[in-house]
């Protein structure tokens, strides 16, 4: 008995990671589930082909729910989508719920097909350092958003900072990056960041380490979830080592 509900275990947790689906709507999300065993990077790859000839473009809207943090993306369905739309990263014992809708206030199901599912990266080692992440590659992909997680345990105001370094491949004068804040009473605060990386008149092509100097201030008791993505023109960002935050009195 034992073993048949372990085995029925198995296959739930494999079920709820990947979820095939012949229609979207706007009032009841396709949904999958995982609890994460290890600490690391997750792939969200999205398999969608219209199938809808009156909607040539239907807006989907993607939630991320990881434990009882909520991150929301908005994507455009054309013709058909295969790629990763997101990559996630989670602690141990982290759960996550991905679910995707039809991005309507009116009530629409239209004729979508395709798949819905949770993958492990090729490049997802990372270093267990709370507040550093290491780049395999030294690349940044936008999809890849870098998230941490810290816990305040008192209401001593500190100031949070931000310290990325580049390398001799970084070849742009700037380095803009969104940061999003979910603070412990679930506010959420956005903003872009702009880095000056090359002042110089000609690109010199050095190694530099450079912190930000926004401050972003950091007073409430309770957790903070803080996500970090690329806000550049491309999609793969080159000359990136890593990117790590740290917090000042």
């Amino acid at each position: 008995m034992k073993f048949h509900f372990l085995l029925l275990l198995i296959t739930a947790s494999l079920t709820a990671s990947s979820k095939s689906f012949r229609s979207l709507s706007s009032t009841e999300p396709v949904e999958i589930n995982l609890i994460s065993e290890t600490e690391g990077y997750r792939d969200i790859h999205l398999l969608a082909i219209s199938k809808s000839s009156d909607y040539p473009e239907i807006p989907l809207k993607l939630q991320y729910v990881i434990n009882r943090d909520t991150l929301v993306d908005y994507i455009v369905l054309r013709e058909n989508i295969r790629e990763n739309i997101k990559s996630l990263f989670l602690f141990e014992g982290d759960s996550l719920q991905v679910l995707i809708s039809i991005a309507s206030s009116n009530t629409l199901e239209l004729k979508v097909k395709g798949n819905l599912s949770l993958k492990e990266p090729m490049l997802s080692s990372v270093e267990r350092s709370t507040v550093q992440r290491e780049l395999p590659g030294s690349y940044w992909d936008i999809k890849h958003s870098l998230l941490f997680r810290i816990v305040k345990i008192d209401t001593v105001t500190e100031k949070l900072n931000f310290k990325i370094d580049f390398n001799e491949n970084y070849n742009f004068n700037d380095f803009y990056f969104q940061v999003n804040i979910i603070s412990p009473d679930s506010t959420f605060r956005s903003t872009i960041v702009q880095l000056n990386v090359n002042s110089e008149l000609n690109l010199d092509f050095k190694t530099k380490s450079i912190t930000t100097i926004q401050d972003f201030q950091l007073q409430s008791q309770g957790k903070y979830i803080i996500e970090l993505v690329p806000f550049m023109s491309k999609r793969r960002v080159n000359g990136i080592n890593s990117v790590g935050y740290e917090l000042v009195m």
